[in-house]
């Protein structure tokens, strides 16, 4: 079993590495290390994928070491800036770098790699450069010496591996001629002109030719200098460099023609043959013995071959592919699912094995892919090129995923490092061939797929033109007909007219005057279940048919218009609402996009009183833009008395334009009854946007009078409808956001109607029931709705309906609430009925009833302040026993309400507080709190300050603001016991740190947690960041998102919540300018007492030193400390006006401090300035 848990032994089409074994090349390798060793240059040729780099780098390479020399391989880039001599440098340094230790090998990472050569001396400079913007090979090698990481000089063996590319990628023609006349000098041993020194004669010192005789021949050489001893530069000569070029067969004759001059290179040669099938042989059994027996591995050879006329007995007669062998014996490999190899899984995998083999590869890769790597990695030659993973990534638009897919899964892609970049290419030559087939295959499938298109349209053409001259026929053959017939009916109305004439011409004279006045004058009313607005105007939904109808309808709509006749410049012009016994009564149904009809925000007054108005509605009457009734101006609506209540009037928006010709937008505003604009909503409203296609109301957004959208009470912009051309009827509707996009997750489809109005939708369900009762069925809860003699029952208590199962609330003819009753499995389990003081809106008693106990509670109203006081109920006598006393700590027993003026240099405050007792008149929790007081300004009304109080007294959380001066709220924060701002989360409600925060809210909308957008700012008013701590990380936020609210998660710091969502923007990061802030949390501490104040931020305690902050310190027990030892504390305050701090020293005596340090993050000017005012 030993074999099955090594990897697999053969690579298929990557090269063997250096330190792998490649079989069946055994005396390749040993004839190939004599030449490379024994001769200064060599020459290694053979075709496309018979295994070079292999040989090189499983045989050569290991040899080479073997004998001393270092292998240095280059594969040059042609494409690359760098010069070649550069690359060969660059390339030298690598080599010898990592031949180094791994001591040395850890001090250089990362370092600039000549840097490196300056520091270590690997490549030493011996002489000077001649000329400093060129240099040849031979100036190169001979003016350098090559020295290992102990200084000792090495041999250099250079490969230029897959040396074909010079002509393949190298594009530029003098390039290739000048690298080759280097490689000559340097090969040839043949010293470059231009470093030889110039000798030059003067004329002066020419010597005179003269005629000397035999006897005198000696004094010729007289005046001759023969001494060139210093004339030439002394060069390296004993440099020991080997140089390997590899190149592919077919590029033999251009290898010749370049290195003409270079003789030894004709001679100094060694040709790879493709390897026999004795050495295929060795390559298939001998990796793992046993794996694959004489007879199969004979077979694979047979399949790879086509050739059976061979026998394995030691004499070679054939030539095998090795790469294709390589390639098979991994598949077979992968492939196997015994110990064994077997002729059975060979007969499976046989085939065209490298064709299957690439496209098995791409079959995960997208088509886009595919055509930018087969277009990038084959060059117009059909030659492997290649390209960086930046560009394929960048430009290629290939995914990361799939190259590690193409390089490290499949394998036919191969990744390298050049020049710090890193590069792919396919695996092997062995591809190319396959994958130019699989381009022109795809190419061919293009055009007979175009061609399959252009029949089909062709023949469609021909169909149309064919059907066009029969339907032209028929028109013809009709229009004949229809001519003929129109004749013989006008012959027969002449006629008939002759004989009728005189006595209609009688009897119109009598009815004409009467069906004038009944056609087109007369009111004519008709009865509906519900209505809806078309071009503006109102149309009945499904008409009333009977009485019974009528009883479960609760009201129904008397649509009225002028004359029996219905035409288009008569429409419905007014709307009647009747109950069942057809009595004039107000409207329970009809409802504005914006306020709804049972408006339950009670915190927006004007949309409550405008939903009032909506329900004292009994009739709306539609005024036209003109007398020709081409549309409607307004809208107006009365009560029962007949008196204006308010109304809407629309125009067109002229500016906008539409390709739709059956679309336009118009603009509805509303008007009280004395014709003023009204605002619907406290945040502005007063006009809506409708969107109109083909008549009906498609879409509609809320804006204030200054056109800012707005929201209404359910959180929404406004909507858009999707209505049914035949009905009119709403068939789906969306939210939408400000921008009047449409927000997918508000869906709610309309699925049924009954009586012209929504009985079931994707939300609920409605049912009808006798004695004026509705019921809304919701998935987790119901709601009722019930009429009684004009008033309204209704249910909305959305923060109780996940506990209950039904709820229903009360109101009398004031509109005011009456009762509310809750049940839970049909069982009534709380209830509460209230009672008002006689002719007044002053509640005189609420009546309880909870958890199986009744209880009451009593309100007085002595001057200014309200007092309620909570008894038992025993029948109809009230106990004298009070609520707490009987187990229920969580009521109250007392709750008392004042209202106090203060004055300050500033502000005249009216302070409103509630507190909570018990019956001995403690303090008592209700909810969050056991007292509350709100600082409101005098002169506006609005708040300035609010503090929180637990039962003990003691401040839990505040809140401080500010606003314009047209009393806007525009910014809050955290207020201290003084009155002053103080960076707390602890008392901020949201558990944020910061000095002030600057807040746009939605429309001037004052809510504390609903905001457009927020901003930070300090002491000295400057922007500061808003954090959140989380153990010892601080999270720094920015918020610019519409409606959204601080609400944190323990998993990713955002939850929703309600209609609205928290976005907020965290950058989680250790603190990088802290400070430790000190808050007061009482008058009655050491701090307080000694004038320390809210801000103060800690420099020193006694000897130990607190900013800088030693992030590592931990100030856990520094109150403690504080309280139990006493001590000289240093504190740096802000000053605002001086723009610095100012050092303090306060002597603390023994005590509780009733104080706390909260570590807050200063912005980079805080920090700075308070460092350098320290200093």
């Amino acid at each position: 079993m030993e074999e099955l848990a090594r990897k697999n032994p053969w690579l298929g089409l990557e090269s063997y590495k250096e330190g792998e074994i490649l079989y069946g090349r055994d005396e390749d390798i040993r004839d190939l290390s004599q030449c490379v060793l024994n001769d200064t240059e060599t020459l290694l040729y053979g075709k496309s994928g018979i295994g070079k780099s292999s040989i090189l780098n499983a045989g050569i390479l290991p040899a080479a070491r073997r004998s001393g020399y270092l292998p240095v391989v280059i594969r040059l880039s042609h494409k690359d800036e760098h010069p070649y001599l550069v690359q060969i440098h660059q390339a030298i340094i690598n080599s010898i770098v990592s031949s180094c230790g791994n001591d040395l090998l850890s001090n250089i990472a990362g370092c600039d790699i000549e840097a490196i050569n300056k520091e270590y001396k690997f490549i030493r400079e011996v002489v000077a450069r001649k000329n400093q913007d060129s240099e040849s090979f031979y100036e190169y090698f001979h003016r350098h010496t090559f020295h290992n990481e102990i200084g000792e000089r090495i041999k250099l063996l250079i490969i230029f591996d897959q040396f074909e590319e010079i002509f393949t990628l190298q594009e530029d023609i003098q390039k290739k001629k000048d690298f080759f006349v280097y490689l000559a000098d340097l090969l040839n041993d043949i010293m470059p002109d231009v470093l030889q020194h110039n000798i030059e004669v003067s004329s002066e010192n020419q010597l005179d030719i003269k005629v000397v005789s035999e006897e005198n021949i000696e004094t010729i050489f007289e005046n001759i200098d023969l001494d060139f001893e210093n004339s030439l530069t002394e060069y390296v000569t004993d440099n020991d460099v080997h140089f390997v070029f590899t190149i592919r067969e077919d590029y033999l004759s251009e290898f010749e023609y370049y290195s003409a001059t270079i003789p030894t290179l004709k001679q100094n040669r060694y040709a790879l043959r493709p390897i026999n099938e004795e050495q295929a042989a060795q390559i298939i059994l001998r990796p793992i013995p046993g794996l694959i027996d004489v007879d199969v591995a004979k077979f694979i050879i047979e399949k790879i071959t086509g050739s059976k006329d061979f026998k394995l007995d030691g004499i070679p007669e054939i030539e095998v592919d090795s790469a294709v062998l390589s390639l098979y014996l991994q598949r077979l490999y992968d492939a196997k699912e015994g110990n064994t190899i077997t002729r059975n899984l060979v007969e499976q995998k046989g085939g065209k094995i490298i064709y299957n083999f690439y496209n098995e590869a791409l079959s995960d890769i997208s088509e886009s892919t595919v055509d930018y790597l087969e277009d990038m990695l084959l060059n117009g030659k059909g030659r492997r090129d290649n390209i960086t993973i930046y560009d394929a990534i960048n430009e290629g638009g290939v995914s990361v995923e799939e190259i590690d897919i193409l390089s490290q899964k499949k394998k036919i892609l191969r990744v390298f490092n050049y020049a710090g970049e890193l590069r792919i290419e396919f695996v092997h030559d062995i591809l190319c061939p396959v994958v130019k087939e699989h381009k022109e295959e795809k190419l061919q499938i293009k055009l007979l797929e175009e061609e399959r298109i252009r029949q089909e349209q062709l023949q469609k053409q021909i169909l149309l033109e064919e059907e066009t001259k029969r339907k032209e026929i028929e028109r013809k053959a009709r229009e004949e007909s229809d001519s003929l017939k129109a004749e013989a009916a006008r012959v027969r109305k002449r006629n008939r007219r002759k004989l009728t004439i005189i006595g209609v011409l009688a009897l119109l004279g009598g009815v004409i005057a009467w069906g004038w006045w009944f056609l087109l004058i007369r009111d004519y009313h008709v009865d509906y279940c519900n209505f809806t607005t078309l071009n503006g105007w109102p149309i009945g939904l499904e008409e009333v048919k009977n009485s019974s109808t009528k009883e479960k309808l609760i009201v129904y709509y008397r649509l009225t218009r002028k004359g029996w006749l219905k035409r288009d410049d008569s429409p419905f012009y007014k709307v009647e609402v009747l109950d069942a016994h057809d009595r004039p009564c107000t409207n329970k149904f009809y409802e504005t996009p914006i306020v709804k009809l049972l408006e339950a925000e009670m915190n927006d007054k004007k949309a409550c009183d405008f939903a009032k108005l909506q329900r004292e509605t009994a009739c709306w009457i539609y005024t036209p833009v003109d007398q020709d009734f081409k549309g409607v101006l307004k809208c107006t609506a009365y009560n029962l008395k007949k008196e204006e209540l308010y109304s809407i009037q629309y125009h067109k928006d002229m500016t906008y334009k539409s390709h739709d010709i059956n679309k336009y937008v118009q603009w509805a505003v509303f008007h009280d009854a004395n014709g003023t604009q009204m605002m619907v909503t406290d945040g502005g409203v007063d006009r809506m946007r409708q969107t109109i296609r083909n008549g009906s109301i498609v879409g509609c957004l809320f804006f204030t009078e200054l056109g800012a959208p707005q929201k209404n009470a359910d959180g929404t912009y406004g909507y858009q409808y999707e209505i049914d051309s035949l009905t009119n009827l709403i068939q789906r509707q969306y939210s939408v956001d400000r921008f009047g996009t449409k927000i997918d997750s508000s869906k709610i489809d309309i699925l049924n109607y009954k009586f012209g109005r929504i009985a079931k939708t994707s939300q609920y369900e409605m049912n009808y029931f006798n004695n004026g009762v509705l019921e809304y069925h919701y998935k987790d809860f119901c709601d009722t709705l019930q009429f009684h003699d004009n008033s309204l029952v209704y249910g909305s208590c959305h923060a109780l309906r996940s506990d209950f199962d039904r709820v229903v609330f009360a109101y009398n003819k004031k509109n005011q609430p009456i009762f509310n009753k809750k049940y839970f499995k049909r069982a009534l389990v709380e209830s509460m009925s209230i009672y008002y003081k006689s002719g007044s809106d002053m509640i005189d008693s609420i009546s309880m009833f909870e958890n199986g106990e009744n209880y009451v509670k009593k309100f007085t109203y002595p001057n200014d302040s309200t007092e309620c006081i909570s008894f038992w109920k025993n029948g109809s006598k009230y106990s004298l026993l009070s609520v707490n006393d009987k187990g229920h700590s969580h009521l109250y027993h007392r709750s008392i309400r004042s209202v106090i003026k203060k004055i300050s240099k500033n502000h005249i405050y009216n302070i409103e507080t509630i507190e909570y007792q018990d019956s001995l008149h403690r303090p008592i929790q209700n909810g969050m709190y056991s007292k509350y007081s709100i600082y409101k300004d005098e002169t506006s009304g609005n708040p300035l300050m609010e503090y929180f109080y637990d039962s003990q007294g003691e401040i839990f959380k505040s809140e401080y603001f500010e606003y314009d001066e047209y009393g806007n709220r525009i910014a809050r924060g955290v207020a201290g016991i003084d009155g002053t701002l103080v960076r707390c989360p602890n008392w901020d409600w949201d558990g944020l740190t910061f000095y002030k925060m600057a807040i746009l809210y939605p429309f001037g909308k004052p809510d504390r947690s609903v905001f457009v957008s927020a901003k930070g700012f300090n002491e000295f008013g400057e922007s500061s960041p808003i954090t959140k701590n989380n153990d010892d990380m601080v999270k720094h936020i920015s918020i610019d998102e519409v409606n959204y609210h601080f609400v944190y998660s323990q998993e990713n710091g955002v939850k929703k919540t309600g209609v609205a969502i928290a976005a907020t923007n965290f950058i989680k990061s250790q603190y990088k300018y802290p400070a430790l802030y000190l808050h007061v949390l009482s008058k009655n501490g050491t701090f307080y007492n000694v004038g320390l104040q809210d801000g103060d931020i800690l420099i020193k305690y006694n000897d130990t030193i607190f900013f800088p902050i030693n992030q590592q310190k931990s100030f856990t027990n520094l109150l403690n400390d504080i309280e139990e030892e006493g001590g000289k504390i240093i504190i740096a305050r802000a000053e605002p006006g001086e723009n610095r701090y100012k050092l303090k020293t306060f002597i603390i005596p023994r005590g509780k401090a009733r104080a706390e340090f909260h570590k807050v993050e200063l912005n980079e000017a805080e920090y700075h300035r308070l460092k350098n005012n320290i200093n």
